[in-house]
């Protein structure tokens, strides 16, 4: 019995030896398969590729062939070429060693460039007769206008002339006043010339020829001018006299009342800080004297009743001493 079983472990034993050669033979042909089946992937790739690089040569082959056929039909052609070039190059050279031809050449040459002179030429001829007409619109509307204004402004120039040479005569003196006209209106201005000295030529007005009395004069008896033509509410003259010498003051101050007070005259503010002694007034002049200052009662009168003046200057409207 003991015997019988050594031999049955020792066949199964060799049963399972052989059983493993089985797995191993069997894992071995596993492998060999895939490794059979990834070559002959390879392979038939490889094939593919060779059919296409067959394709490619048989392509190529194609084109090589054509391009040696044109290579060979451009020889025939380049000889052909050649011999045209040569044929044209003795005729150009037959061309330029004819005088005439040249001649003939640079004559048609310098008819080209003066008709296209005369082109340009007409061109900016034709500009010019343009610009032309336009400027004479310009001018003409200019001249239009002008013949508005420039008589109104000539009439407006003389009517104040007449008053202001009448006011230098009463003053014993002789002034005028003109228009100086130009064709550039930045030019154009009202001149003032006068003298205050018998048998004197008369000059300009200016800031350097006349003193500084003497210009007052002539400014306020030209503002006196201007009353006549000018439609304003009132004027505002500061210290007008400053200056003066006490004849023409006097004389001035009397032409300004006169003015002043005509009948349809626009008010007038003279400011001064004094006035000579003994001048004219009539009833249409108001005279205000502004007294101010820290020290301003002790120089009033006793009877001057400061609450009173107050009192009646707020009964008249008046909000206090100016």
């Amino acid at each position: 019995m003991v015997d019988y079983t050594m031999r049955f472990w020792d066949k199964t034993q060799q049963c399972a030896v052989h059983e493993l050669s089985l797995k191993e033979a069997q894992t071995m042909k596993e492998h060999m398969q895939r490794t059979f089946d990834g070559r002959k992937n390879n392979l038939t790739k490889a094939q593919k590729m060779v059919q296409d690089l067959d394709g490619i040569l048989q392509t190529q082959r194609q084109q090589f062939k054509a391009a040696k056929q044109r290579a060979e039909s451009f020889h025939h052609y380049n000889a052909a070429l050649q011999e045209l070039i040569e044929l044209r190059t003795d005729e150009m050279d037959s061309v330029v060693a004819d005088d005439n031809v040249v001649a003939e050449y640079q004559a048609r040459q310098r008819r080209i460039t003066s008709k296209e002179q005369e082109r340009r030429i007409t061109a900016k001829e034709q500009e010019l007769a343009e610009l032309e007409i336009q400027r004479e619109a310009i001018l003409s509307g200019i001249e239009a206008k002008k013949a508005l204004w420039l008589p109104e402004m000539r009439k407006l120039v003389h009517t104040i002339n007449i008053s202001f040479e009448t006011n230098f005569k009463d003053i014993g003196c002789a002034g005028e006043v003109s228009l100086k006209e130009d064709e550039d209106y930045d030019k154009c201005a009202i001149e003032i010339k006068v003298t205050f000295r018998e048998g004197e030529e008369m000059h300009l007005l200016t800031s350097k020829r006349q003193s500084g009395g003497e210009r007052s004069v002539a400014t306020i008896l030209y503002l006196i001018a201007l009353q006549g033509v000018t439609d304003t509410p009132f004027r505002v003259v500061d210290e007008i006299n400053q200056g003066m010498d006490a004849a023409n003051e006097r004389k001035v101050f009397e032409l300004l009342v006169q003015s002043s007070c005509k009948p349809d005259t626009p008010q007038c503010f003279l400011l001064t800080p004094k006035l000579l002694a003994g001048l004219t007034f009539n009833r249409d002049i108001t005279v205000l004297i502004i007294m101010n200052g820290p020290h301003l009662e002790e120089g009033l009168p006793k009877a001057f009743n400061k609450k009173k003046m107050l009192r009646q200057a707020g009964h008249s409207g008046a909000t206090g001493p100016t």
